[in-house]
């Protein structure tokens, strides 16, 4: 049995719901169009105990509202969900001296990012909501529901390599769209 399986086995659906909870309060600085006083933010508490547990670094919790490049979404995973197995990556813009290069290469050998092409894994891109639900159902272990959801007035901007993981994240409550009916 490979470590990927054995990791991914060992892990219960309670433990991946709380990675995911986590995350999604990492995703939710992102958030376009919440303002709060400078002194204190929303999400402050989260972030410092994703700081405390060592799933993010602290200048990534100082600016709750900057955005999230992949690379940094990919070491919070591998730290959350405790992946850890590296491997061979087929990425030319990727190299070893990056300081993400591990975990690009933990987290493609865990199965749970794709490169936006065969040879491509673009870490220094921004995060979209897209993936990061895709990054996260897979890593829950969520099926794909057939079709696309009809939740948000966007749902048709919505690419269709994400339709069946943002739909069955919809349906058991786990993302939801903005308040204007969106989801970004």
């Amino acid at each position: 049995m490979s470590h990927r399986t054995t990791t991914r086995s060992s892990r219960t659906w309670k433990e991946r719901a709380v990675c995911l909870l986590l995350t999604a309060v990492m995703l939710l600085g992102l958030t376009p169009g919440l303002t709060l006083p400078a002194s204190a933010h929303w999400a402050d508490e989260y972030l410092d105990q994703l700081v405390d547990w060592g799933i993010i670094r602290a200048d990534q919790a100082g600016n709750p509202n900057a955005p999230i490049t992949r690379a940094d979404f990919m070491a919070a995973i591998n730290r959350a969900y405790g992946y850890s197995e590296i491997g061979p990556i087929p990425f030319e813009d990727v190299s070893t001296g990056d300081w993400f290069y591990d975990d690009v290469c933990i987290a493609y050998t865990a199965g749970y990012m794709a490169g936006t092409s065969p040879t491509t894994a673009s870490p220094k891109l921004g995060l979209t909501r897209e993936q990061a639900v895709c990054i996260l159902g897979r890593n829950m272990m969520l099926e794909e529901t057939p079709g696309e959801s009809l939740a948000f007035a966007d749902s048709r901007s919505i690419s269709s390599w994400a339709r069946g993981l943002i739909k069955t994240a919809v349906n058991n409550y786990i993302v939801s769209g903005y308040p204007d009916n969106t989801f970004g």
